[in-house]
C-alpha cells in the first residue's frame, strides 16, 4: 500500500510536469499570435483581424480599438476608423475619454467632424458621455471652420444632458462666434445661456460685452418729423391735472 501511494504520488507530479510544460507552450503560442495580430500594419486588415477575433459571443478586448485608431494615421483611414467604433459600439464595450478623444482628433484632421458629431448626438451611441473638456474643443473648433452653429449646440446639449461640465472660455468663444455670425437671434441667445451656466461671471461679461448684438439705431424714416414731434410733447405738457 505505501509502494501504491508513491507511485499514485510520482504519477501525479508527472502528470503535472507535463501539464506545466504544456501551460507555459500555451502562453508562448498565444503570445507569438498576440504579437503577429498587433503587427499587422494595414488598419483595414487589423480591424478585419478584430472583427474575427471577436465573432460571436467571443470578447473584444477594448485595448484593439485603441491599437487601430493608432494605425490610421492617414486622412483616408477615417473610414476605417469610423467603422471600428461602431464595431465595438455595437459589441457593447465601453469608450474611454483618451479613445474618443483620439477619435475626434482622427476626424478633426480629416475634415470629417461630423462622423464624430453624429455619433456623439445618437441616443443610441455612448461615445457623447466620454468627452472632457480638450476632446469637445477640438471638435468645437473643427465645426467652427464651417460655421456649423446647429451640429455645435446639438454636441453641447448631449453634453449637458449627461452631466458633463465642459465650457471654458476658449470653447464657449468659439460657440458664441458662430452664433453671431449665423445671423440667429435664438442661436445666439442659447448660446449666451450654455456659457453663462458655465463660465465664471467674469469670464461670461467678457463674452457678453464681445457678442451682443447693439441696439438697432432709429432710422431718419422711422424718427418722429416737425408736426409728429411738437404734437407728441404737446400732449405731454398738455396732460390733465389731478
Amino acid at each position: 500500500m505505501f509502494a501504491s501511494g508513491l507511485q499514485r504520488r510520482a504519477n501525479f507530479a508527472i502528470k503535472g510536469f507535463y501539464a506545466s510544460i504544456h501551460s507555459a507552450k500555451g502562453k508562448e503560442v498565444l503570445k507569438e499570435r498576440r504579437k503577429e495580430f498587433l503587427a499587422i500594419a494595414d488598419p483595414q486588415e487589423f480591424l478585419s483581424a478584430i472583427k474575427k477575433k471577436g465573432s460571436g459571443k467571443n470578447p473584444t478586448p477594448r485595448r484593439n480599438l485603441i491599437h487601430l485608431l493608432r494605425k490610421c494615421t492617414k486622412p483616408s483611414h477615417i473610414g476605417v476608423a469610423a467603422r471600428g467604433m461602431q464595431f465595438f459600439q455595437w459589441k457593447g464595450v465601453d469608450f474611454t475619454q483618451n479613445t474618443c478623444a483620439y477619435f475626434i482628433s482622427l476626424c478633426a484632421n480629416a475634415q470629417k467632424p461630423l462622423l464624430a458629431a453624429d455619433m456623439i448626438v445618437s441616443p443610441s451611441n455612448r461615445l457623447g458621455a466620454w468627452l472632457n473638456k480638450k476632446s469637445y474643443t477640438t471638435l468645437l473648433t473643427s465645426l467652427a471652420e464651417t460655421n456649423d452653429i446647429e451640429t455645435m449646440l446639438k454636441v453641447t446639449n448631449v453634453a449637458i444632458s449627461k452631466g458633463l461640465q465642459l465650457q471654458n472660455k476658449e470653447n464657449m468663444d468659439l460657440l458664441l462666434s458662430a452664433a453671431a455670425k449665423s445671423d440667429n437671434a435664438e442661436h445666439l441667445a442659447t448660446s449666451m445661456q450654455i456659457a453663462q451656466t458655465g463660465l465664471s461671471a467674469e469670464e461670461f461679461a467678457e463674452l457678453k460685452e464681445k457678442y451682443s448684438v447693439p441696439a438697432s439705431p432709429v432710422s431718419e424714416d422711422d424718427a418722429p418729423t416737425g408736426d409728429s414731434a411738437s404734437d407728441a410733447s404737446s400732449e405731454t405738457m398738455a396732460s390733465p391735472a389731478a
